[in-house]
């Protein structure tokens, strides 16, 4: 299962480096990315869900912004509703994650959003230990 994150990962930073993609690629993946971010800290949420998901797509992204956008597009994702896609990204991700933190916050979002307030606690106390200073949202906060 590592194998596979790995190798997601590696796909996302890879992908469009080829003969036709280059730089102006990558350029643009970084531009979805940082417009998909902007969108995502405004809470404009179909914004930023297609923003990340072109950048995503496109590839060529370094593994940590890659990571970030990951991370953010299923955090979209549950606040859009969508969350099977959501579930699905945060799968992939989960293998190759470095800041763990961060993941099992959305992870936290995720199971509140389920309506699995135990899972959301549950999430929430990985995130701790992986960060005791991390921040909560106000939604995950109610879930305390």
């Amino acid at each position: 299962m590592r194998l596979h994150a790995i190798l997601v990962l590696l796909v996302l930073t890879t992908a469009g480096c080829g003969v036709s993609g280059g730089s102006g690629q990558v350029a643009s993946s970084e531009a979805s990315v940082d417009a998909g971010l902007k969108a995502f800290e405004e809470r404009r949420w179909e914004e930023a869900e297609q923003q990340l998901s072109t950048a995503i797509g496109n590839g060529g992204l370094q593994p940590d912004l890659a990571e970030a956008a990951m991370r953010s597009l299923a955090v979209c994702r549950i606040h859009l509703g969508k969350l099977e896609e959501a579930k699905t990204d945060l799968q992939q991700l989960q293998q190759g994650a470095t800041e763990m933190d961060l993941f099992w916050l959305a992870s936290a979002e995720l199971a509140l959003k389920q309506g699995d307030t135990a899972a959301a606690k549950k999430a929430i106390a990985e995130a701790r230990k992986c960060n005791p200073s991390v921040k909560l949202s106000e939604e995950l906060q109610k879930a305390r």
